[in-house]
């Protein structure tokens, strides 16, 4: 299991005190506005130096503990949704020069930090889960996706003959078991050469 779990993607300046939009990639904004820290590739922020520090002196700002498994430690001071965006204050970044800076950088959050209900799951535990019939036991192909951006999620899988769009719904989907399999009961011919 991944130790960090994306969350979203900062795009542009919010304001002129440094803080930035986030484009979510959570269930719901919430998510992203109850973390005190989120965590950013350390390749990607390198050379984000400020004032004109040399990259050697650097330290990102709000930085809590340093580096671990490749990644950066940010301390979110104040977030809040804002139409289909979160706006997000990281510490130490307070211009919007600095903001600028983040532009396109990925944020995620531990998954200690995270709380999911009772029978939900992170979509990356369940990508590369071999897709089952429950009824005969017929492996149809491996998760390769879950598109979220529908009223309904989608999975995409992978077979032998091509890509296959399965929607996440009660009829389809009998029982997840990340690690072990997606049971699913598909009309009949849904998994016929396409």
């Amino acid at each position: 299991m991944k130790k960090y779990l994306e969350i979203g993607k900062i795009l542009t300046p919010h304001g002129a005190d440094g803080m930035v939009k986030v484009q979510p990639w959570c269930d719901s904004p919430d998510v992203i506005c109850g973390l005190k820290r989120v965590y950013v590739l350390s390749s990607e922020i390198a050379g984000q130096a400020r004032n004109d520090k040399a990259e050697s002196e650097y330290s990102p700002p709000g930085r809590g503990g340093g580096e671990a498994d490749g990644v950066v430690s940010l301390i979110i001071t104040r977030a809040f949704p804002h139409k289909n965006h979160v706006c997000v204050k990281i510490d130490g970044y307070d211009t919007i020069e600095q903001a600028q800076k983040l532009h396109g950088i990925t944020l995620f959050a531990a998954r200690t930090d995270l709380e999911i209900p009772e029978g939900s799951h992170f979509i990356a535990d369940l990508i590369g889960t071999p897709v089952i019939d429950a009824r005969s036991g017929r492996v149809y192909g491996i998760l390769a996706n879950v598109n979220t951006n529908t009223r309904n999620h989608i999975y995409e899988i992978t077979t032998d003959s091509g890509m296959v769009m399965l929607p996440v719904v009660e009829e389809f989907v009998a029982d997840i078991r990340p690690g072990e399999g997606i049971f699913v009961t598909p009309i009949e011919g849904f998994f016929d050469e396409i």
